[in-house]
Protein backbone atom coordinates (compact mmCIF):
# COMPACT_ATOMS: atom_id res chain seq x y z
CA UNK A 1 0.00 0.00 0.00
CA UNK A 2 1.48 3.24 -0.64
CA UNK A 3 1.75 5.98 1.62
CA UNK A 4 1.09 8.50 -0.53
CA UNK A 5 -0.31 10.20 -3.28
CA UNK A 6 0.80 13.43 -5.26
CA UNK A 7 -0.92 15.98 -6.89
CA UNK A 8 0.49 18.38 -9.59
CA UNK A 9 -1.66 21.18 -9.26
CA UNK A 10 -0.81 24.78 -11.69
CA UNK A 11 -0.66 27.91 -10.00
CA UNK A 12 -2.05 30.82 -12.34
CA UNK A 13 -0.66 33.54 -10.05
CA UNK A 14 3.04 32.27 -9.46
CA UNK A 15 2.87 30.65 -13.47
CA UNK A 16 3.93 27.31 -10.96
CA UNK A 17 3.33 23.89 -10.94
CA UNK A 18 3.37 23.05 -7.19
CA UNK A 19 3.58 18.66 -6.70
CA UNK A 20 1.86 18.99 -3.36
CA UNK A 21 2.33 15.01 -1.47
CA UNK A 22 -0.52 14.13 0.79
CA UNK A 23 0.48 10.83 3.49
CA UNK A 24 -2.14 8.27 4.59
CA UNK A 25 -1.21 10.08 8.21
CA UNK A 26 -3.00 13.63 7.16
CA UNK A 27 0.06 14.96 6.66
CA UNK A 28 1.10 17.35 2.94
CA UNK A 29 3.83 18.42 1.82
CA UNK A 30 4.97 21.00 -0.84
CA UNK A 31 7.91 21.20 -2.01
CA UNK A 32 8.89 24.53 -3.59
CA UNK A 33 7.00 27.18 -1.88
CA UNK A 34 8.32 30.82 -2.68
CA UNK A 35 7.53 32.98 -0.15
CA UNK A 36 7.98 32.72 3.67
CA UNK A 37 3.78 32.81 4.53
CA UNK A 38 3.18 30.38 2.00
CA UNK A 39 0.85 32.41 0.40
CA UNK A 40 2.10 31.37 -3.13
CA UNK A 41 0.75 28.36 -2.52
CA UNK A 42 -2.93 28.94 -1.58
CA UNK A 43 -4.26 28.37 -5.14
CA UNK A 44 -2.80 25.31 -5.47
CA UNK A 45 -4.20 24.34 -2.14
CA UNK A 46 -7.87 25.89 -2.91
CA UNK A 47 -8.00 23.56 -6.06
CA UNK A 48 -7.07 20.76 -4.01
CA UNK A 49 -9.42 21.54 -1.39
CA UNK A 50 -12.27 21.60 -3.71
CA UNK A 51 -10.85 18.23 -5.56
CA UNK A 52 -11.58 16.66 -1.72
CA UNK A 53 -14.62 18.26 -0.83
CA UNK A 54 -16.12 17.00 -3.87
CA UNK A 55 -15.15 12.97 -2.50
CA UNK A 56 -15.42 13.76 0.75
CA UNK A 57 -18.53 16.24 1.01
CA UNK A 58 -19.46 15.07 4.71
CA UNK A 59 -15.73 15.60 6.08
CA UNK A 60 -14.67 19.57 7.49
CA UNK A 61 -12.06 20.22 5.17
CA UNK A 62 -9.94 23.43 5.07
CA UNK A 63 -6.40 22.92 3.78
CA UNK A 64 -5.28 26.78 3.72
CA UNK A 65 -6.10 27.07 7.12
CA UNK A 66 -3.08 24.35 8.36
CA UNK A 67 0.13 25.43 6.01
CA UNK A 68 2.25 25.49 9.17
CA UNK A 69 6.00 25.54 7.71
CA UNK A 70 7.94 22.75 10.02
CA UNK A 71 11.07 23.07 7.59
CA UNK A 72 13.34 25.71 5.88
CA UNK A 73 15.34 24.70 2.99
CA UNK A 74 16.52 27.49 0.76
CA UNK A 75 17.98 27.37 -2.78
CA UNK A 76 20.51 29.70 -4.49
CA UNK A 77 22.29 29.71 -8.00
CA UNK A 78 25.47 31.61 -9.20
CA UNK A 79 24.74 34.99 -10.40
CA UNK A 80 27.25 34.92 -13.17
CA UNK A 81 26.11 32.15 -15.80
CA UNK A 82 29.55 31.91 -16.99
CA UNK A 83 30.71 30.36 -13.44
CA UNK A 84 30.71 26.80 -11.87
CA UNK A 85 31.63 25.42 -8.89
CA UNK A 86 34.43 22.24 -9.62
CA UNK A 87 32.93 19.47 -7.23
CA UNK A 88 36.30 17.58 -7.57
CA UNK A 89 38.93 20.46 -6.55
CA UNK A 90 36.29 22.09 -3.88
CA UNK A 91 35.68 18.27 -2.16
CA UNK A 92 38.90 17.40 -0.86
CA UNK A 93 38.97 20.87 0.78
CA UNK A 94 35.92 20.43 2.34
CA UNK A 95 37.20 17.23 3.87
CA UNK A 96 39.78 19.19 5.43
CA UNK A 97 37.59 21.85 6.95
CA UNK A 98 35.73 19.16 8.97
CA UNK A 99 37.55 20.16 12.77
CA UNK A 100 37.02 24.28 12.41
CA UNK A 101 33.50 24.82 13.91
CA UNK A 102 34.70 25.76 17.25
CA UNK A 103 37.25 28.49 15.28
CA UNK A 104 34.17 29.31 13.24
CA UNK A 105 31.63 29.68 16.03
CA UNK A 106 34.32 32.02 18.11
CA UNK A 107 34.97 34.05 15.22
CA UNK A 108 31.22 34.89 14.27
CA UNK A 109 30.40 35.27 18.37
CA UNK A 110 33.19 38.21 17.85
CA UNK A 111 31.17 40.29 15.01
CA UNK A 112 29.42 43.25 16.17
CA UNK A 113 26.90 42.88 13.65
CA UNK A 114 23.57 40.69 13.31
CA UNK A 115 25.99 37.63 12.86
CA UNK A 116 27.16 37.88 16.43
CA UNK A 117 23.45 38.22 17.42
CA UNK A 118 22.66 35.21 15.31
CA UNK A 119 25.77 33.32 16.93
CA UNK A 120 25.55 34.66 20.25
CA UNK A 121 23.76 31.72 21.91
CA UNK A 122 25.67 28.92 19.99
CA UNK A 123 28.21 27.07 21.79
CA UNK A 124 30.92 25.40 19.76
CA UNK A 125 29.99 21.98 21.49
CA UNK A 126 27.22 22.15 20.12
CA UNK A 127 27.81 22.58 16.35
CA UNK A 128 29.23 19.78 14.73
CA UNK A 129 30.18 18.84 11.53
CA UNK A 130 29.45 15.08 10.86
CA UNK A 131 29.91 13.56 7.44
CA UNK A 132 29.88 14.13 3.82
CA UNK A 133 28.81 12.37 0.63
CA UNK A 134 30.12 13.11 -3.09
CA UNK A 135 27.49 11.06 -5.52
CA UNK A 136 29.55 11.37 -8.66
CA UNK A 137 26.91 10.54 -10.86
CA UNK A 138 24.28 12.87 -9.63
CA UNK A 139 26.95 15.21 -9.73
CA UNK A 140 26.33 16.89 -6.03
CA UNK A 141 28.13 16.30 -3.10
CA UNK A 142 25.88 17.04 0.88
CA UNK A 143 27.61 18.40 4.08
CA UNK A 144 26.02 17.01 7.24
CA UNK A 145 25.51 18.79 10.67
CA UNK A 146 24.46 17.50 13.85
CA UNK A 147 23.29 20.29 16.31
CA UNK A 148 21.45 20.75 19.44
CA UNK A 149 19.55 24.10 18.80
CA UNK A 150 19.62 26.96 21.63
CA UNK A 151 16.68 28.20 20.03
CA UNK A 152 14.67 24.78 20.89
CA UNK A 153 16.56 23.87 24.32
CA UNK A 154 13.52 21.81 25.10
CA UNK A 155 14.13 19.73 22.75
CA UNK A 156 17.97 18.91 23.24
CA UNK A 157 17.34 16.32 25.23
CA UNK A 158 15.26 14.69 22.46
CA UNK A 159 17.41 14.66 19.80
CA UNK A 160 19.88 17.39 18.05
CA UNK A 161 18.70 18.87 14.95
CA UNK A 162 20.49 17.27 11.63
CA UNK A 163 20.85 20.58 8.79
CA UNK A 164 22.46 19.90 5.52
CA UNK A 165 24.27 22.13 2.76
CA UNK A 166 24.05 20.66 -0.62
CA UNK A 167 26.50 21.93 -3.03
CA UNK A 168 26.10 21.34 -7.24
CA UNK A 169 27.94 22.85 -10.22
CA UNK A 170 25.51 25.81 -10.20
CA UNK A 171 24.11 25.77 -7.18
CA UNK A 172 23.86 25.47 -3.68
CA UNK A 173 20.96 24.45 -1.17
CA UNK A 174 20.91 25.07 2.43
CA UNK A 175 18.03 22.15 4.12
CA UNK A 176 16.65 21.37 7.21
CA UNK A 177 16.61 24.31 9.22
CA UNK A 178 13.58 24.74 11.25
CA UNK A 179 13.78 28.32 11.81
CA UNK A 180 15.81 30.99 9.83
CA UNK A 181 18.57 31.68 12.20
CA UNK A 182 19.55 27.73 11.31
CA UNK A 183 19.99 28.71 7.90
CA UNK A 184 22.19 31.72 7.86
CA UNK A 185 24.10 29.43 10.42
CA UNK A 186 25.32 27.41 7.17
CA UNK A 187 25.34 29.86 5.32
CA UNK A 188 27.82 31.58 7.33
CA UNK A 189 29.52 28.54 7.82
CA UNK A 190 30.06 28.51 4.26
CA UNK A 191 30.90 31.87 3.31
CA UNK A 192 33.62 31.58 5.91
CA UNK A 193 35.13 28.57 4.16
CA UNK A 194 34.47 30.11 0.44
CA UNK A 195 36.22 33.08 1.15
CA UNK A 196 39.46 31.38 1.88
CA UNK A 197 39.29 28.59 -0.74
CA UNK A 198 36.77 30.31 -3.53
CA UNK A 199 39.20 30.62 -5.86
CA UNK A 200 40.49 27.23 -6.17
CA UNK A 201 37.58 25.49 -6.75
CA UNK A 202 35.06 28.38 -9.08
CA UNK A 203 36.20 28.56 -12.58
CA UNK A 204 34.63 29.41 -15.81
CA UNK A 205 32.54 27.70 -18.15
CA UNK A 206 32.17 29.16 -21.14
CA UNK A 207 31.81 25.95 -23.99
CA UNK A 208 32.80 26.57 -27.55
CA UNK A 209 32.58 23.34 -29.66
CA UNK A 210 34.79 22.63 -32.08
CA UNK A 211 32.88 22.33 -35.51
CA UNK A 212 35.19 18.88 -35.82
CA UNK A 213 33.85 17.67 -32.73
CA UNK A 214 30.47 18.01 -34.64
CA UNK A 215 29.03 15.06 -35.71
CA UNK A 216 25.83 15.82 -38.18
CA UNK A 217 24.79 12.53 -39.16
CA UNK A 218 23.38 12.18 -35.23
CA UNK A 219 20.70 15.48 -35.88
CA UNK A 220 17.51 14.75 -36.07
CA UNK A 221 14.94 16.95 -36.79
CA UNK A 222 11.58 16.37 -35.09
CA UNK A 223 8.34 18.04 -36.43
CA UNK A 224 5.51 18.89 -33.74
CA UNK A 225 2.02 17.92 -35.32
CA UNK A 226 -0.16 21.12 -34.74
Amino acid sequence: MDSQIQFFIYASTTDKIYKIKCFNTGTYQIPGVLTKDSSDVWEALTELESLFKTHYPQQNINLSMHVRPIMDNYMCRLKDKNRIISLPKMYPLILQWYDQEEKFVKKMQQRKDFVGRVFSKVSPNHWHYITTKYDRNANEFQVKFNRISPYFPEKNVLKPKKTSIKVLIKKINFNGGKILKQVIELYLWLDDFVEKHGDTFFCNHVYKPDPKELDLSKIKLTLNNP
